[in-house]
Protein backbone atom coordinates (compact mmCIF):
# COMPACT_ATOMS: atom_id res chain seq x y z
CA UNK A 1 0.00 0.00 0.00
CA UNK A 2 1.05 3.55 -0.65
CA UNK A 3 0.97 5.92 2.33
CA UNK A 4 -1.84 8.43 2.69
CA UNK A 5 -1.32 11.86 1.20
CA UNK A 6 0.78 10.96 -1.83
CA UNK A 7 0.22 13.15 -4.88
CA UNK A 8 -0.79 11.76 -8.29
CA UNK A 9 2.72 12.56 -9.55
CA UNK A 10 4.21 10.50 -6.70
CA UNK A 11 1.88 7.59 -7.48
CA UNK A 12 2.99 7.58 -11.14
CA UNK A 13 6.69 7.87 -10.25
CA UNK A 14 6.37 5.09 -7.68
CA UNK A 15 4.57 2.88 -10.24
CA UNK A 16 7.27 3.41 -12.88
CA UNK A 17 10.13 2.75 -10.44
CA UNK A 18 8.41 -0.23 -8.81
CA UNK A 19 7.63 -1.85 -12.16
CA UNK A 20 11.17 -1.23 -13.43
CA UNK A 21 12.90 -2.78 -10.42
CA UNK A 22 10.44 -5.67 -10.17
CA UNK A 23 10.71 -6.55 -13.87
CA UNK A 24 14.52 -6.30 -13.87
CA UNK A 25 14.75 -8.60 -10.85
CA UNK A 26 12.03 -10.98 -12.08
CA UNK A 27 13.71 -11.39 -15.47
CA UNK A 28 16.99 -12.34 -13.80
CA UNK A 29 15.28 -14.77 -11.41
CA UNK A 30 13.29 -16.53 -14.13
CA UNK A 31 16.42 -16.83 -16.29
CA UNK A 32 18.17 -18.56 -13.38
CA UNK A 33 15.17 -20.73 -12.44
CA UNK A 34 12.26 -21.02 -14.92
CA UNK A 35 10.06 -22.50 -12.17
CA UNK A 36 9.74 -19.08 -10.48
CA UNK A 37 7.99 -17.50 -13.49
CA UNK A 38 4.43 -17.77 -12.13
CA UNK A 39 5.49 -16.59 -8.66
CA UNK A 40 7.24 -13.57 -10.16
CA UNK A 41 4.15 -12.67 -12.22
CA UNK A 42 2.02 -12.82 -9.07
CA UNK A 43 4.50 -10.59 -7.24
CA UNK A 44 4.40 -8.03 -10.06
CA UNK A 45 0.61 -8.02 -10.08
CA UNK A 46 0.51 -7.44 -6.31
CA UNK A 47 2.94 -4.52 -6.61
CA UNK A 48 0.79 -2.97 -9.34
CA UNK A 49 -2.40 -3.25 -7.30
CA UNK A 50 -0.96 -0.80 -4.77
CA UNK A 51 -0.82 1.83 -7.53
CA UNK A 52 -3.91 1.07 -9.63
CA UNK A 53 -7.61 1.64 -9.01
CA UNK A 54 -9.79 -1.40 -8.53
CA UNK A 55 -11.32 -0.90 -11.98
CA UNK A 56 -11.03 -4.05 -14.03
CA UNK A 57 -8.06 -3.68 -16.34
CA UNK A 58 -9.29 -5.29 -19.56
CA UNK A 59 -6.90 -7.19 -21.80
CA UNK A 60 -4.24 -7.37 -19.12
CA UNK A 61 -0.92 -8.52 -20.44
CA UNK A 62 1.41 -9.54 -17.64
CA UNK A 63 4.94 -10.11 -18.85
CA UNK A 64 8.53 -10.19 -17.77
CA UNK A 65 10.96 -8.89 -20.35
CA UNK A 66 14.33 -7.33 -20.83
CA UNK A 67 14.51 -4.43 -21.17
CA UNK A 68 11.66 -3.73 -18.73
CA UNK A 69 8.50 -1.90 -19.82
CA UNK A 70 9.62 1.30 -18.04
CA UNK A 71 13.14 2.68 -17.85
CA UNK A 72 14.44 4.81 -15.01
CA UNK A 73 14.33 8.56 -15.18
CA UNK A 74 11.03 9.30 -16.89
CA UNK A 75 10.58 13.07 -17.13
CA UNK A 76 7.37 14.83 -16.14
CA UNK A 77 6.05 16.75 -19.15
CA UNK A 78 2.77 18.12 -17.86
CA UNK A 79 0.07 17.72 -15.22
CA UNK A 80 -3.52 18.52 -16.19
CA UNK A 81 -6.23 18.68 -13.53
CA UNK A 82 -9.35 17.67 -15.46
CA UNK A 83 -11.57 17.62 -12.34
CA UNK A 84 -10.79 17.88 -8.63
CA UNK A 85 -10.70 14.08 -8.52
CA UNK A 86 -9.10 13.43 -11.94
CA UNK A 87 -5.57 14.32 -13.04
CA UNK A 88 -3.65 13.43 -16.19
CA UNK A 89 0.10 12.99 -15.78
CA UNK A 90 2.19 13.22 -18.97
CA UNK A 91 5.67 11.64 -18.89
CA UNK A 92 8.35 10.96 -21.50
CA UNK A 93 11.53 8.86 -21.70
CA UNK A 94 14.66 10.22 -20.05
CA UNK A 95 16.31 11.21 -23.31
CA UNK A 96 15.31 11.43 -27.00
CA UNK A 97 15.87 8.31 -29.03
CA UNK A 98 16.06 5.94 -26.07
CA UNK A 99 16.19 2.54 -27.76
CA UNK A 100 14.87 0.69 -24.72
CA UNK A 101 12.00 3.02 -24.11
CA UNK A 102 10.56 5.22 -26.82
CA UNK A 103 7.04 5.78 -25.50
CA UNK A 104 5.46 8.85 -24.01
CA UNK A 105 2.69 8.14 -21.51
CA UNK A 106 -0.46 9.73 -20.14
CA UNK A 107 -1.46 8.27 -16.79
CA UNK A 108 -5.02 9.06 -15.69
CA UNK A 109 -5.17 9.27 -11.90
CA UNK A 110 -8.38 9.30 -9.87
CA UNK A 111 -8.84 10.32 -6.27
CA UNK A 112 -11.13 8.03 -4.26
CA UNK A 113 -11.46 7.99 -0.50
CA UNK A 114 -8.73 10.62 -0.30
CA UNK A 115 -6.15 8.53 -2.17
CA UNK A 116 -4.79 8.98 -5.69
CA UNK A 117 -4.42 5.86 -7.86
CA UNK A 118 -3.73 5.25 -11.55
CA UNK A 119 -6.92 4.34 -13.40
CA UNK A 120 -5.59 3.96 -16.94
CA UNK A 121 -2.70 4.66 -19.23
CA UNK A 122 -2.21 5.65 -22.84
CA UNK A 123 1.06 5.69 -24.73
CA UNK A 124 2.45 6.79 -28.06
CA UNK A 125 5.74 6.41 -29.80
CA UNK A 126 7.92 9.49 -29.37
CA UNK A 127 7.36 11.82 -32.32
CA UNK A 128 3.86 10.57 -33.19
CA UNK A 129 0.54 12.27 -32.48
CA UNK A 130 -1.95 9.66 -31.37
CA UNK A 131 -2.04 8.17 -27.89
CA UNK A 132 -3.52 4.68 -27.63
CA UNK A 133 -4.70 2.78 -24.59
CA UNK A 134 -1.87 0.71 -23.17
CA UNK A 135 -1.69 -2.04 -20.60
CA UNK A 136 -1.06 -1.44 -16.93
CA UNK A 137 -0.48 -4.52 -14.84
Amino acid sequence: MLPDGVSPEEVVLSYILTKHYWETSAYQHQEEDPDVFEAELAKGEALSKAHLTERKQNDMCVSISSPPQFSLGYVLMRVTQVKPSRVEIYVKPPYPGALDDNKEWIFVCLKKNGQWRIDSGKSRMVGTWKYERDYLV
